[in-house]
């Protein structure tokens, strides 16, 4: 997962819905990757997916970024400035604070983030949640199983998607060794 992308997309919705906590946070990420792909062949964020029980799909970067948090763990700039976590009993509290940079997105992308927010401004993060888990392919996915969001493409398109997130993490890892 691109942090600066999980970031704003993250400031993004946390300024424009009201009643926003992780379960919101997780389910909107969830939605925006899953229209992305169909829409482009790629997500949003690129992170990694695990449908974990009671909760449903859940992104495994970020809230492994937050439990962390949740536990102490120190985190560097930029992330530092704009995520504050604080456990609370059995609930984790996130506050995010900044504008979001949408020069990080595409046109297509800033559309999908906007539709997302506009549709659930008002909803609390166990509507959202509710619905998710009520999606036509999320049922199907198994428990405790990592996954991408290929998984939402039709058959034929799936092998193209693995091939071109491969080359992309190819390329990311050459530029960061090179």
């Amino acid at each position: 997962m691109i942090i600066e992308r999980f970031l704003n997309a993250a400031l993004f919705f946390a300024e424009k819905t009201a009643a926003f906590d992780t379960i919101k946070l997780y389910k909107l990420l969830f939605l925006a990757d899953r229209d992305c792909m169909k829409k482009t062949g790629h997500t949003i964020t690129e992170a990694t997916y695990r449908k974990i029980q009671p909760w449903g799909p859940v992104p495994v970067e970020a809230k492994a970024l937050v439990d962390g948090m949740a536990a102490g763990d120190e985190i560097t700039p930029p992330l530092s400035g704009y995520l504050k976590v604080k456990k609370k009993g059995n609930k984790t509290d996130i506050n995010l604070s900044g504008a979001a940079d949408l020069n990080y997105f595409s046109g297509e992308e800033v559309a999908i983030l906007e539709k997302l927010a506009e549709k659930y401004k008002h909803y609390s993060g166990k509507n959202i949640a509710h619905a998710v888990h009520n999606m036509r392919g999320v049922k199907e996915l198994d428990w405790g199983k990592d996954f991408h969001m290929e998984v939402f493409l039709p058959a034929k398109d799936r092998e193209a998607s693995r091939e071109a997130r491969a080359v992309a993490h190819r390329f990311k890892l050459s530029l960061m060794h090179g």
